[in-house]
């Protein structure tokens, strides 16, 4: 298993992690020095998966997010796998999955969630969706980086000419 994958909570979030380790041919798997949430990462992306990552007082099943060179996180996918038995079973949970929904989504995050069922039958299927979506935001973030690249560069040889 990978290091991260130990965090997972239930066979589904397991199933749901190993599905999104596969999905991408180059992903390189945590080592044992490296954050311990840390499952692994696919470098030409530059996305890590994290397992039950700590996000102010909240632990969403999974996130996906950049690596940035300066610690930034422009944006996250954050994955959350929900059992019958543990999630909107009551108004009590409902309420309490909204109000997380609502606070993870301020804090910049967009949040997919899947039944334990979904995974269960379908588990590749439910992590294409997830790299899908994580590959889309990071393609408009590393647009924007390129675009910024090149304005100051081309600033610099204005100067520089000038």
């Amino acid at each position: 298993m990978k290091h991260g994958l130990a965090h997972c909570e239930s066979p589904v979030e397991t199933m749901l992690g190993e599905a999104l380790c596969l999905v991408i041919d180059k992903f390189n798997p945590a080592g044992l020095d490296d954050d311990p949430c840390e499952v692994g990462r696919w470098p030409g992306w530059f996305m890590a998966l994290l397992s039950q990552p700590q996000i102010d007082n909240l632990r969403p099943d999974f996130a996906i997010c950049p690596v940035c060179p300066d610690g930034s996180l422009p944006w996250m996918l954050l994955i959350e796998v929900d059992g019958h038995d543990f999630h909107e079973k009551t108004k009590v949970q409902a309420r309490r999955d909204k109000s997380r929904d609502r606070r993870l989504t301020g804090m910049g995050g967009s949040i997919l969630r899947f039944t334990g069922s979904e995974v269960w039958h379908d588990a590749e299927g439910c992590a294409y969706e997830c790299v899908q979506l994580a590959v889309e935001k990071q393609r408009a973030h590393l647009d924007r980086e390129f675009t910024i690249w090149l304005q100051n560069s081309a600033i610099e040889k204005a100067k520089a000419v000038g």
